[in-house]
């Protein structure tokens, strides 16, 4: 089943995307997508992450132009058929930092600017159960910080 949602104000440094869901028993693969538009055929992804139980990897990649980049496929695959998970993508000025149920997974450069991601796209063998947004804004003063945060729930 797919979840598409736009992004509440646009993705920026600061903000952590949290998936939360289930692999389906049966399960071979799933994606998660940050995107410029909505759908599953946009032409531009700059974040792909796209796990692949049947082959035991969690590929990353970004395409522009309809035309992908260099996949990286490094990094150990955790999950399997039936498992519920957290993904957690943390968006910083250079690149994603990825966790999988607690775990640091990755990090990914930004290969396309992080103005143009606008929505958020999870689908495959997977079912979600909530999207949490929550962004980190700094204030006028520095030991302070305030948060956003949206969540969109399978109902």
């Amino acid at each position: 089943m797919a979840h598409i949602s736009a992004i509440p104000d646009g993705i920026r440094p600061g903000l952590n995307i949290t998936i939360r869901g289930q692999v389906q028993p049966t399960g071979e693969k799933f994606r998660v997508n940050l995107q410029t538009g909505e759908g599953r055929g946009p032409k531009d992804i700059p974040f792909h992450c796209s796990v692949r139980l049947n082959e035991g990897v969690i590929v990353r990649n970004s395409k522009s132009n309809n035309v992908w980049d260099t996949e990286a496929r490094d990094g150990s695959l955790s999950l399997r058929p039936g498992q519920r998970f957290v993904i957690n993508i943390s968006v910083e000025v250079d690149k994603y930092v990825v966790s999988i149920n607690g775990q640091f997974f990755c990090e990914y450069p930004h290969r396309i600017p992080l103005n143009q991601v606008s929505h958020l796209s999870v689908y495959g063998d997977c079912s979600v159960e909530s999207v949490t947004f929550k962004a980190r804004q700094p204030s006028e003063q520095r030991f302070l910080t305030t948060t956003t945060e949206y969540l969109y729930s399978a109902v």
